[in-house]
Protein backbone atom coordinates (compact mmCIF):
# COMPACT_ATOMS: atom_id res chain seq x y z
CA UNK A 1 0.00 0.00 0.00
CA UNK A 2 1.10 3.60 -0.60
CA UNK A 3 -0.43 7.07 -0.20
CA UNK A 4 -1.04 9.67 -2.89
CA UNK A 5 -2.13 13.28 -2.41
CA UNK A 6 -3.08 16.04 -4.84
CA UNK A 7 -3.92 19.69 -5.46
CA UNK A 8 -7.49 19.19 -4.27
CA UNK A 9 -6.20 18.14 -0.85
CA UNK A 10 -7.21 14.48 -0.93
CA UNK A 11 -5.08 11.60 0.29
CA UNK A 12 -5.74 8.10 -0.99
CA UNK A 13 -4.39 4.66 -0.21
CA UNK A 14 -3.42 2.84 -3.41
CA UNK A 15 -2.89 -0.93 -3.51
CA UNK A 16 0.10 -2.45 -5.27
CA UNK A 17 -2.31 -5.01 -6.75
CA UNK A 18 -3.15 -4.32 -10.44
CA UNK A 19 -6.87 -4.39 -11.24
CA UNK A 20 -6.34 -3.60 -14.93
CA UNK A 21 -3.60 -4.88 -17.23
CA UNK A 22 -2.99 -4.45 -20.93
CA UNK A 23 -0.36 -6.89 -22.17
CA UNK A 24 1.06 -6.04 -25.61
CA UNK A 25 -2.41 -5.06 -26.84
CA UNK A 26 -3.15 -4.02 -30.41
CA UNK A 27 -6.51 -3.18 -31.97
CA UNK A 28 -7.09 -3.12 -35.73
CA UNK A 29 -10.63 -2.03 -36.62
CA UNK A 30 -12.44 -3.65 -39.60
CA UNK A 31 -12.08 -0.38 -41.57
CA UNK A 32 -8.30 -0.77 -41.41
CA UNK A 33 -7.58 1.82 -38.73
CA UNK A 34 -4.89 0.74 -36.28
CA UNK A 35 -6.38 2.17 -33.08
CA UNK A 36 -3.88 0.69 -30.63
CA UNK A 37 -0.38 -0.71 -31.07
CA UNK A 38 1.49 -2.93 -28.64
CA UNK A 39 0.13 -1.17 -25.56
CA UNK A 40 1.22 -2.18 -22.06
CA UNK A 41 -0.52 -0.68 -19.03
CA UNK A 42 -1.03 -1.61 -15.37
CA UNK A 43 -3.53 0.23 -13.17
CA UNK A 44 -3.62 -0.50 -9.47
CA UNK A 45 -6.58 -0.60 -7.13
CA UNK A 46 -7.42 2.90 -5.90
CA UNK A 47 -5.52 4.79 -8.61
CA UNK A 48 -6.82 7.84 -10.48
CA UNK A 49 -5.45 7.75 -14.04
CA UNK A 50 -5.80 10.27 -16.86
CA UNK A 51 -5.56 9.07 -20.48
CA UNK A 52 -4.54 12.10 -22.53
CA UNK A 53 -3.34 12.95 -26.03
CA UNK A 54 -4.70 14.14 -29.39
CA UNK A 55 -8.10 12.98 -30.60
CA UNK A 56 -8.21 9.62 -32.33
CA UNK A 57 -5.03 8.27 -30.73
CA UNK A 58 -6.43 5.33 -28.73
CA UNK A 59 -7.81 6.73 -25.46
CA UNK A 60 -11.43 5.71 -26.02
CA UNK A 61 -10.33 2.39 -27.49
CA UNK A 62 -8.63 1.49 -24.21
CA UNK A 63 -11.86 2.16 -22.32
CA UNK A 64 -13.89 0.15 -24.84
CA UNK A 65 -11.50 -2.77 -24.41
CA UNK A 66 -12.07 -2.75 -20.67
CA UNK A 67 -15.87 -3.05 -20.91
CA UNK A 68 -15.61 -5.32 -23.99
CA UNK A 69 -17.24 -3.11 -26.57
CA UNK A 70 -14.23 -4.06 -28.72
CA UNK A 71 -11.80 -6.96 -28.50
CA UNK A 72 -8.04 -6.88 -28.82
CA UNK A 73 -6.62 -8.04 -32.14
CA UNK A 74 -3.44 -9.05 -30.32
CA UNK A 75 -2.44 -9.30 -26.68
CA UNK A 76 -4.47 -9.68 -23.49
CA UNK A 77 -6.75 -7.35 -21.53
CA UNK A 78 -7.19 -8.30 -17.87
CA UNK A 79 -9.73 -6.81 -15.46
CA UNK A 80 -9.45 -7.99 -11.86
CA UNK A 81 -7.36 -10.90 -13.11
CA UNK A 82 -9.84 -12.08 -15.74
CA UNK A 83 -8.96 -12.20 -19.44
CA UNK A 84 -11.70 -10.02 -20.95
CA UNK A 85 -11.16 -11.38 -24.44
CA UNK A 86 -12.06 -14.92 -23.33
CA UNK A 87 -15.31 -14.07 -21.56
CA UNK A 88 -18.60 -15.65 -22.58
CA UNK A 89 -21.73 -13.53 -22.96
CA UNK A 90 -22.56 -14.23 -19.32
CA UNK A 91 -19.03 -13.27 -18.30
CA UNK A 92 -19.26 -9.98 -20.22
CA UNK A 93 -22.52 -9.16 -18.40
CA UNK A 94 -20.81 -9.84 -15.08
CA UNK A 95 -17.83 -7.74 -16.11
CA UNK A 96 -20.03 -4.75 -16.93
CA UNK A 97 -21.68 -4.92 -13.52
CA UNK A 98 -18.19 -4.50 -12.04
CA UNK A 99 -17.56 -1.36 -14.11
CA UNK A 100 -19.19 2.05 -14.01
CA UNK A 101 -19.02 3.88 -17.35
CA UNK A 102 -19.59 7.62 -17.90
CA UNK A 103 -20.03 8.83 -21.48
CA UNK A 104 -19.59 12.32 -22.93
CA UNK A 105 -23.00 12.16 -24.65
CA UNK A 106 -24.84 11.21 -21.41
CA UNK A 107 -27.09 8.47 -22.91
CA UNK A 108 -29.90 9.25 -20.48
CA UNK A 109 -33.51 8.13 -20.95
CA UNK A 110 -35.29 11.40 -21.78
CA UNK A 111 -38.77 10.01 -21.07
CA UNK A 112 -37.84 9.01 -17.51
CA UNK A 113 -37.26 11.31 -14.54
CA UNK A 114 -33.94 11.64 -12.77
CA UNK A 115 -35.08 9.12 -10.16
CA UNK A 116 -36.49 6.76 -12.79
CA UNK A 117 -33.24 6.79 -14.78
CA UNK A 118 -31.47 5.36 -11.74
CA UNK A 119 -34.33 3.10 -10.72
CA UNK A 120 -34.45 1.48 -14.17
CA UNK A 121 -30.76 0.57 -13.97
CA UNK A 122 -31.48 -1.44 -10.80
CA UNK A 123 -34.84 -2.89 -11.85
CA UNK A 124 -33.24 -4.74 -14.77
CA UNK A 125 -31.21 -6.65 -12.16
CA UNK A 126 -34.34 -7.56 -10.17
CA UNK A 127 -33.22 -5.52 -7.18
CA UNK A 128 -35.84 -5.41 -4.35
CA UNK A 129 -37.82 -2.12 -4.34
CA UNK A 130 -36.77 -1.10 -0.82
CA UNK A 131 -33.08 -1.44 -1.75
CA UNK A 132 -33.68 0.54 -4.96
CA UNK A 133 -35.28 3.43 -3.06
CA UNK A 134 -32.48 3.59 -0.52
CA UNK A 135 -29.68 3.36 -3.09
CA UNK A 136 -31.25 5.89 -5.49
CA UNK A 137 -31.74 8.48 -2.73
CA UNK A 138 -28.22 7.86 -1.47
CA UNK A 139 -26.68 8.44 -4.89
CA UNK A 140 -28.80 11.49 -5.73
CA UNK A 141 -27.71 13.03 -2.45
CA UNK A 142 -24.07 12.18 -3.22
CA UNK A 143 -24.15 13.96 -6.59
CA UNK A 144 -26.32 16.86 -5.37
CA UNK A 145 -29.48 16.03 -7.31
CA UNK A 146 -31.85 14.87 -4.60
CA UNK A 147 -34.04 17.95 -5.02
CA UNK A 148 -34.19 17.36 -8.81
CA UNK A 149 -35.29 13.72 -8.57
CA UNK A 150 -38.68 14.34 -10.22
CA UNK A 151 -37.32 16.42 -13.10
CA UNK A 152 -36.61 15.07 -16.58
CA UNK A 153 -33.09 15.11 -18.09
CA UNK A 154 -33.94 17.94 -20.50
CA UNK A 155 -34.78 20.14 -17.49
CA UNK A 156 -31.23 19.75 -16.15
CA UNK A 157 -28.11 21.70 -17.06
CA UNK A 158 -25.25 19.92 -18.82
CA UNK A 159 -23.37 19.58 -15.55
CA UNK A 160 -26.42 18.18 -13.78
CA UNK A 161 -26.95 15.66 -16.56
CA UNK A 162 -23.36 14.52 -16.23
CA UNK A 163 -23.74 14.20 -12.46
CA UNK A 164 -26.77 12.01 -13.10
CA UNK A 165 -24.67 9.90 -15.46
CA UNK A 166 -22.05 9.47 -12.75
CA UNK A 167 -24.75 8.44 -10.27
CA UNK A 168 -26.04 5.89 -12.78
CA UNK A 169 -22.51 4.53 -13.27
CA UNK A 170 -22.18 4.03 -9.50
CA UNK A 171 -25.54 2.31 -9.03
CA UNK A 172 -24.06 -1.18 -8.47
CA UNK A 173 -21.10 -0.11 -6.29
CA UNK A 174 -18.53 -0.76 -9.07
CA UNK A 175 -14.89 -0.98 -7.96
CA UNK A 176 -13.78 0.61 -11.26
CA UNK A 177 -15.16 3.78 -12.88
CA UNK A 178 -14.37 4.65 -16.51
CA UNK A 179 -15.12 8.13 -17.87
CA UNK A 180 -14.78 9.06 -21.55
CA UNK A 181 -14.43 12.84 -21.98
CA UNK A 182 -16.84 13.52 -19.08
CA UNK A 183 -16.45 17.31 -19.36
CA UNK A 184 -16.10 17.66 -23.13
CA UNK A 185 -19.29 19.74 -23.49
CA UNK A 186 -19.10 21.65 -20.20
CA UNK A 187 -17.83 25.07 -19.17
CA UNK A 188 -14.71 25.33 -16.94
CA UNK A 189 -16.56 25.86 -13.65
CA UNK A 190 -18.89 22.95 -14.28
CA UNK A 191 -15.95 20.81 -15.39
CA UNK A 192 -14.26 21.45 -12.07
CA UNK A 193 -17.42 20.33 -10.24
CA UNK A 194 -17.40 17.05 -12.19
CA UNK A 195 -13.73 16.40 -11.54
CA UNK A 196 -14.15 17.16 -7.84
CA UNK A 197 -16.96 14.60 -7.77
CA UNK A 198 -14.79 12.00 -9.55
CA UNK A 199 -11.97 12.71 -7.11
CA UNK A 200 -14.30 12.28 -4.12
CA UNK A 201 -15.45 8.94 -5.55
CA UNK A 202 -11.83 7.89 -5.95
CA UNK A 203 -11.13 8.89 -2.36
CA UNK A 204 -13.63 6.24 -1.24
CA UNK A 205 -11.54 3.54 -2.91
CA UNK A 206 -12.92 3.36 -6.46
CA UNK A 207 -10.32 3.04 -9.21
CA UNK A 208 -10.96 5.85 -11.73
CA UNK A 209 -9.73 6.11 -15.33
CA UNK A 210 -10.59 9.26 -17.28
CA UNK A 211 -9.95 9.94 -20.97
CA UNK A 212 -9.85 13.73 -21.34
CA UNK A 213 -8.66 16.79 -23.23
CA UNK A 214 -9.20 19.01 -20.18
CA UNK A 215 -5.60 20.19 -19.85
CA UNK A 216 -6.31 22.61 -17.01
CA UNK A 217 -7.87 20.00 -14.73
CA UNK A 218 -5.15 17.46 -15.47
CA UNK A 219 -2.56 20.08 -14.50
CA UNK A 220 -4.38 20.97 -11.28
CA UNK A 221 -5.06 17.48 -10.02
CA UNK A 222 -1.53 16.06 -10.34
CA UNK A 223 -2.63 12.47 -10.83
CA UNK A 224 -1.09 9.77 -12.97
CA UNK A 225 -0.99 10.83 -16.63
CA UNK A 226 -0.75 8.29 -19.46
CA UNK A 227 -0.10 9.99 -22.81
CA UNK A 228 -1.39 8.40 -26.04
CA UNK A 229 -0.12 9.13 -29.53
CA UNK A 230 -0.49 7.17 -32.76
CA UNK A 231 -2.21 4.34 -30.91
CA UNK A 232 0.79 3.93 -28.60
CA UNK A 233 1.45 4.78 -24.98
CA UNK A 234 4.35 7.22 -25.25
CA UNK A 235 4.40 8.64 -21.71
CA UNK A 236 3.40 7.59 -18.20
CA UNK A 237 3.96 9.98 -15.27
CA UNK A 238 2.84 8.98 -11.75
CA UNK A 239 1.83 12.50 -10.66
CA UNK A 240 2.21 14.75 -13.62
CA UNK A 241 0.60 17.39 -15.77
CA UNK A 242 -0.70 17.48 -19.33
CA UNK A 243 2.45 17.44 -21.43
CA UNK A 244 3.67 16.78 -24.96
CA UNK A 245 6.19 13.91 -25.15
CA UNK A 246 8.94 14.21 -27.74
CA UNK A 247 7.76 10.92 -29.23
CA UNK A 248 4.44 12.50 -30.28
CA UNK A 249 4.54 14.71 -33.40
CA UNK A 250 0.99 15.99 -32.91
CA UNK A 251 -0.52 18.69 -30.76
CA UNK A 252 -4.11 19.29 -29.67
CA UNK A 253 -4.86 21.27 -32.82
CA UNK A 254 -3.76 18.40 -35.05
CA UNK A 255 -6.35 16.24 -36.82
CA UNK A 256 -6.97 12.71 -35.63
CA UNK A 257 -4.58 10.10 -36.97
CA UNK A 258 -6.02 7.93 -39.35
CA UNK A 259 -2.30 -16.44 -18.08
CA UNK A 260 -5.48 -15.46 -16.30
CA UNK A 261 -8.85 -16.99 -15.59
CA UNK A 262 -11.56 -16.23 -18.14
CA UNK A 263 -14.72 -16.07 -16.03
CA UNK A 264 -16.03 -14.60 -12.82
Amino acid sequence: MFHIGGEFGYNRVVSDQPVIELQSVSVLYPNGIQALQDADLRVHKGEFVFLVGPSGEGKSTILKLLYREVKATEGHVLVEGHDVGRLSAVGVARLRRRLGVVFQDFRLLDYKTVRENLTFAMQVLDTPPQIIRRRVNELLDQVGLLDRRNDFPQQLSGGEQQRLCIARALINHPPILLADEPTGNLDPDTSEEIFRLLEAINLKGTTVIVATHDNAMVDRMLRRVVYMCGGRIVGDHPAGSYYQPDECPYDEAAPAASGASSEW
